[in-house]
């Protein structure tokens, strides 16, 4: 039994469609308020979310610095919990304490010892037999007897041991034994848990730099984005195959438990013909007797059909055993599963301009943010026994070596340029609300990876509604943003139509509490509740802010710091 199958077929990750990227800004104002912004982002933020934000902000607001970053993490079918409640950990050391030739009753001892049985047994037949054709024919020579007993006794303790081992063998690898319970405890898990499973994550970097005016707003800036997934999909080729080393090696424990029990008919025969032997009042019919009724065909049938044991594998069409021994090449099978790691980042290098214009008498602003984008995809993907599925087999490069593999070997980069477009409009009474609205994108653009998977950058609309009262003492500020269009994922996760909610409360103007709700329509069990706090000593503003799902900390979780100077 080869450890490298069975250990070798335990994980995998496997491939992905054409991707894109959601509307989702890591900003730890917005982001503590459910991630609400396209009415809403304040100076600091306001052209990432809106660019006409930038002429409808307050009029005591002059100039904004800021830099910010965040991460975010992401286990949507719960698979860690899944993971640790299996604990695959004890499972592996449990499969190498069976298959470890240092530990005292593992299998390759239990093989070895059967193996030596055998051997002891097969020669103890043979000297068995010469005696027991001369008696057959009546004429045994001098000290037969002697030589049989010597014989039988190494037959019977041959076969002592060898039931010792067949043994030790059924609990360790037969029928219900340890090595089977915990093959096929691996499979389920890898099946029905961990194929399809998904983990994501990702992260942001920016820096913005902002001037507001109604006549004439201007904003810079320097935004990263990044995520990626990873997605499992396991072979049942590969896992029917791990069954079937386990299911084989069973049946090789059957096979030697009947033979146990014929070889142990055989020696109480021989014994009865020993007796015979040594009573010197035997007739030359009496020995014949003796030896009639030792059947050493069934014997010698038992063991060589033992040895000559073939099994072929019911799911993998496989010959697993031959000639009583793993089959040759059985241990460099090709696996079929793969490990696929996705992920993309964006960067966008932008300015942003807004301006108040009068429409049909109602005092609305419009923005636009051209862009430089710059987009890095890495797509990598193995199968889990080391070679390039997309390589041909006698490719030099076929194999891949898991500690030499770099970045840029499946790293693709494309720049271009791109617009966001927005609109806002104050209304109410002191104008305490706002609505917004947003494309971003406007521009759609096809990138390909390395391996010919598409990244769309597709337009992304949005729309916001906020209320702010900054006459009550307090400065109560609540927001709603919901997506128009949907998005693609980024890799292997759902698609995302964000529907969110947020509030603020101002303490003496020096600190604020955020908190907020956001929902994806798109997909299931995917609500998220935001927190976070601000301390704004003067014109210094520090930001916190963290989001969880609620059915499970697993499936999202995240955090974002902001720093920045308002005056």
């Amino acid at each position: 039994m080869n450890k490298k199958i069975l250990l070798g077929a335990a994980i995998s990750l496997a491939s992905l469609q054409a991707s894109a990227v959601p509307f989702q800004v890591l900003d730890a104002r917005t982001m503590s308020m459910g991630g609400t912004g396209v009415a809403s982002a304040p100076l600091s933020s306001a052209a990432v979310y809106n660019p006409a934000l930038l002429s409808t902000v307050r009029e005591d607001d002059h100039f904004s610095i800021n830099l910010r970053g965040g991460f975010y993490a992401g286990d949507e079918d719960e698979i860690l919990d899944a993971t640790d409640e299996f604990d695959p950990e004890a499972k592996t050391d449990q499969l190498n304490d069976l298959l470890d030739e240092n530990i005292a009753g593992s299998i390759p001892n239990n093989l070895s010892d059967l193996e030596t049985a055998t051997q002891g047994m097969t020669s103890a037949i043979t000297t068995i037999t010469d005696i027991v054709n001369r008696a057959n024919d009546g004429a045994p020579n001098p000290g037969d007897d002697t030589l049989l007993r010597n014989a039988n006794t190494q037959l019977s303790q041959s076969n002592t041991s060898f039931q010792a081992a067949t043994s030790a063998l059924d609990a360790n690898a037969g029928s219900n034994g340890t090595l089977k319970e915990i093959v096929f405890d691996f499979t389920d898990y890898l099946d029905n848990t961990l194929s399809g499973s998904r983990l994501r994550g990702g992260g942001a970097l920016g820096f913005n730099a902002a001037i507001p005016s109604k006549k004439f707003a201007v904003g810079v800036g320097i935004d990263t984005n990044i995520s990626g997934s990873g997605r499992v999909v396991v072979s049942r080729n590969d896992t029917g195959l791990l069954e079937d080393y386990a299911t084989a090696t069973a049946q090789m424990v059957t096979n030697g438990l009947s033979v146990a029990g014929g070889i142990a008919d055989l020696t109480t025969s021989v014994g009865n013909l020993v007796t015979v032997l040594e009573d010197n009042t035997s007739t030359p019919q009496d020995i014949q007797t003796a030896a009639a009724a030792v059947d050493l065909t069934t014997a010698q049938t038992q063991i060589t059909d033992f040895n000559n044991t073939t099994i072929v594998g019911t799911n993998s069409n496989e010959t697993i055993i031959e000639n009583g021994q793993l089959a040759d090449g059985a241990d460099e099978v090709d696996l079929e599963t793969t490990i696929h790691v996705y992920g993309a980042a964006i960067t966008d290098i932008s300015l942003s301009f807004s301006r108040m214009f009068k429409i049909m008498e109602k005092d609305i602003a419009i923005g636009i943010t051209p862009k430089l984008q710059k987009v890095d995809v890495f797509d990598f993907i193995a199968e889990v026994d080391g070679e390039d599925p997309d390589e041909p087999e006698g490719s030099p490069n076929k194999e891949i070596d898991f500690d030499e593999v770099e970045f840029e070997d499946y790293h693709k980069e494309y720049s271009g340029m791109n617009l966001d477009i927005g609109a806002a409009h104050k209304f109410g009474y002191n104008n305490r609300w706002q609505g917004g609205l947003v494309i971003k994108n406007l521009m759609s653009k096809s990138y390909k990876s390395q391996r010919g998977q598409k990244v769309d950058i597709q337009p992304m609309m949005r729309a916001g509604l906020s209320y702010q009262n900054i006459d009550y003492f307090l400065k109560p500020k609540a927001s709603v943003d919901l997506d128009i269009t949907e998005n693609k994922a980024t890799a292997f996760e759902d698609p995302t139509r964000y529907l969110a909610l947020g509030g603020e409360i101002d303490l003496f103007r020096w600190i604020q509490l955020r908190a907020g709700y956001r929902t994806n329509l798109s997909g299931d069990d995917e609500s998220i509740y935001t927190g976070g706090i601000g301390f704004s000593p003067f014109m210094v503003h520090v930001d916190l802010a963290g989001w969880v799902n609620t059915s499970a900390l697993e499936k999202e979780f995240g955090v974002a710091a902001e720093f920045g100077v308002e005056f």
